[in-house]
């Protein structure tokens, strides 16, 4: 989910500027832009108090995950030990906390952005009830859910003494956070049971553990690469090993599976990168509790998202790839009827998906409306706006991935595929000036607005499998702030997303048949439905084009914009057999012609000599 999936830190000086030196092509074939994962606008610490039904600190001791009784979704319980109280009452001293997505047995549900947690995670939880009905027998327990969605967590770093979420961090938990939550709620927390949040001392000696070098430098995550960390004190048992956890920017909150731990030894140790590793510095845990940090950055490039599952005891990272679910190539999406007449943003989410279609081939198509107007495991690919306050405070866009499992080969192997994707997209209530305001595009968002484009093709990379990296300027970034716009694909969003795509094309296994590639070709003849009833010509003009009306659809508009995305003419349009429309002004270039009717929106390529 682009969690509003989280802000670029700009001041309004840097953003400005940003937006001034941003040159983009806006193309009908390749453009654009927070499991989140997608994006994220910050929600601040006396709002998730204010919403929250209960604050406590704590650590997550178990974990599983269920269908609910409807199987419309995955969720995973996770038990919490409460240490500190800072706001409502408890029954018990452990509580349950739902988190949306998981795996059960060969089936997997992902959402970005959201939040998830690993066991032995100790820090800060913001909680409302939850009101899930279970699949299976819940008496008297009582659930709660997070209260401001990826941003309901504040993750403690114990041997530093820190707390940190997705925009803010804490240098002195006891001291900075805890005074900050105090001067809030107007009250002391009460203890529930002994727990010291100051820094550790490590018991082994720092000067016996060092790392040295890594191998390599650059590295991509989520895709079984091997990094090799050399160095001393490490030990002969295996410890830990932690970076920088992309999905919430969270120095070493990303700790690698057991099976992730390739080897182990005193002087070296070698790992698969995990899927939601980011850019910064590693932390290599001996068992003794001493740790060390990297002197230098790792770079991680790109991020492919992996399901994880239980094999033989042991949970194991899947690589992931897509399949040919619908039977004519790939995935049939569908518009909510509320979405698909809202012009504006169709025509937005249009582009952002030729962005990724035209670019990496991913077979992808818009077929007809729904009038299903929720995000479920359904069979339902579904494009739409949120009901209320469904998406969480802060996220503009969230991209739900279903996943299904098979064991093929006498057992000897497992495989995963995208089976369903749902994306969902904050709704502005302009009555009420509640939710996401858009930009819908062509145009460059104000700064008082979000981009619709750069959210839409964040989520849709998502879908594509791709996770959240460390790179503000990369429109995998968990945030985007508002005034600024990012569209365009980069080279590691492409080796990325051709990386999956080399593997789905070819896929047999689990009964799914591989996926086919896209003829983007195509567009420049039927990019939609009214391509067949209207023709723009001639495709190389000099002073004069022809719109031909065939149906004689009720005609609205028509805009040519240049390749870097801007208006340059605007006309309104009759509803005649055929017009015509003098370009003799317009310079010689390539143009995108955009003409909308009252059915929807048309857009075509055109050169003027």
């Amino acid at each position: 989910m682009y969690d509003l999936n989280i802000l670029f830190p700009l001041n309004m000086k840097d953003n400005i500027f940003k937006r001034l030196v941003l040159v983009f092509i806006f193309t009908f074939f390749s453009l654009i832009a927070t499991h989140a994962q997608s994006l994220l606008h910050e929600v601040l610490l006396s709002k998730k108090i204010e919403i929250s039904s209960l604050l406590v600190e704590g650590k997550v001791i178990k974990k599983h995950s269920f269908w609910d009784v409807d199987m419309k979704h995955i969720y995973t319980s996770n038990t919490i030990e409460v240490y500190k109280v800072f706001k409502g009452k408890l029954i018990n001293t452990t509580i349950e906390v739902l988190t949306l997505g998981g795996t059960v047995d060969m089936q997997a549900e992902k959402v970005s952005p959201s939040l998830q947690f690993q066991k032995d995670n100790i820090g800060l939880f913001f909680l409302k009830n939850g009101n899930v009905k279970h699949n299976e027998s819940r008496k008297g327990t009582i659930s709660y859910m997070p209260s401001a969605g990826a941003q309901s967590y504040y993750a403690y770093n114990l041997n530093e003494g820190t707390a940190a979420g997705i925009f803010q961090k804490y240098d002195d938990i006891s001291k900075t956070l805890y005074g900050e939550i105090s001067k809030i709620t107007n009250s002391d927390y009460k203890e529930i049971k002994e727990f010291s949040v100051k820094k550790k001392e490590n018991v082994v000696s720092k000067a016996a553990l060092a790392i040295t070098s890594m191998t390599p430098t650059s590295i991509s995550a989520g895709t079984k690469s091997v990094l090799t960390i050399n160095g001393s004190g490490f030990g002969d048992a295996k410890g830990d090993v932690k970076f920088r956890n992309a999905d919430t920017g969270d120095f070493f909150g990303t700790e690698v599976l057991e099976s992730q731990i390739l080897t182990w030894a005193d002087t070296k140790i070698t790992i698969e990168v995990p899927d939601v590793a980011g850019t910064g510095k590693v932390q290599v845990v001996a068992t003794g509790g001493a740790s060390f940090n990297s002197s230098n950055n790792l770079t991680i490039t790109y991020a492919e998202i992996n399901v994880p599952y239980e094999n033989n005891g042991i949970e194991v990272a899947y690589q992931v790839q897509h399949v040919n679910v619908d039977g004519s190539g790939g995935y049939i999406w569908k518009m909510h009827t509320d979405f698909e007449a809202n012009a504006a943003a169709n025509a937005s989410f249009v582009r952002a998906m030729n962005t990724w279609r035209c670019s990496t081939d991913i077979y992808w198509e818009i077929d007809g409306t729904t009038e299903v107007d929720e995000a479920a495991s359904d069979g339902i690919n579904i494009i739409r706006f949120d009901n209320d306050d469904e998406l969480p405070n802060g996220t503009a866009g969230r991209c739900t991935s279903y996943y299904g499992g098979c064991i093929y080969n006498a057992g000897d192997n497992i495989a995963w595929y995208v089976a369903e994707l749902d994306i969902v997209f904050d709704n502005f209530d302009a009555t009420s000036n509640n939710g996401t305001n858009w930009e819908y595009g062509p145009a460059l968002p104000s700064l008082n607005e979000y981009d619709f484009e750069s959210v839409a093709v964040h989520e849709l990379g998502h879908g594509h499998q791709l996770g959240h990296v460390m790179d503000s300027d990369d429109f995998m970034y968990r945030s985007i702030a508002n005034g600024s716009s990012n569209r365009v694909t980069n080279a590691n969003n492409l080796a990325a997303a051709n990386d999956v795509q080399s593997r789905s094309i070819v896929f047999n296994d689990c009964g799914q048949s591989p996926m086919h590639n896209f003829d983007c070709s195509s567009l420049s003849v039927e990019d939609n439905l009214l391509a067949a009833n209207i023709l723009l010509f001639p495709s190389y003009a000099d002073k004069e084009i022809f719109i031909s009306n065939t149906s004689l659809l009720p005609l609205k508009e028509i805009k040519f914009f240049d390749v870097r995305g801007l208006l340059v003419k605007k006309e309104i349009l009759s509803n005649s057999l055929t017009q015509k429309m003098d370009v003799e002004q317009l310079h010689s270039g390539m143009y995108f012609v955009q003409i909308r009717s009252e059915k929807g929106t048309f857009s075509k390529k055109v050169i003027i000599k």
